[in-house]
């Protein structure tokens, strides 16, 4: 019943990254979101490898039926495979993906909606590593 929130690139100068600085930004964020505008989750999307890891170490769950589709030249087992690499190796925090709209990120204000997306496809990044 809400008009959407549209929150466009926020972003750390490489220079101040690592100070916790965007953790406050996003926790701000999703504390105006979740107690203010009483919204029950927040969607994302990026194609930013950097953000993506980010919004993951900080509780977003992904689609991950996105993961696997993303490039139709392999396999679901292989994009998932390069999308562990690419949130865990901090030399592709920089690259963006170079096709499509990006990933589809989700993050939830309770356990229920945490639930009801993981019911749907959504998984964490800590989960997602553990796919073999």
């Amino acid at each position: 019943d809400y008009p959407p929130v549209h929150i466009k690139r926020f972003t750390v100068l490489p220079k101040f990254r690592s100070l916790g600085i965007g953790k406050k930004l996003l926790d701000a964020a999703k504390q105006y979101a979740f107690e203010k505008l009483r919204l029950k989750v927040i969607f994302g999307e990026s194609n930013e490898l950097g953000a993506l890891s980010f919004y993951g170490r900080e509780g977003a769950l992904y689609a991950k039926d996105i993961i696997e589709t993303y490039s139709h030249r392999n396999t679901a087992k292989q994009n998932i495979e390069f999308f562990k690499e690419f949130l865990t190796n901090k030399k592709f925090r920089t690259y963006r993906f170079p096709e499509g709209k990006g990933i589809l990120f989700v993050f939830c204000n309770e356990k229920e909606q945490r639930t009801f997306f993981e019911n749907k496809g959504f998984i964490s990044k800590e989960d997602l590593l553990k796919v073999a």
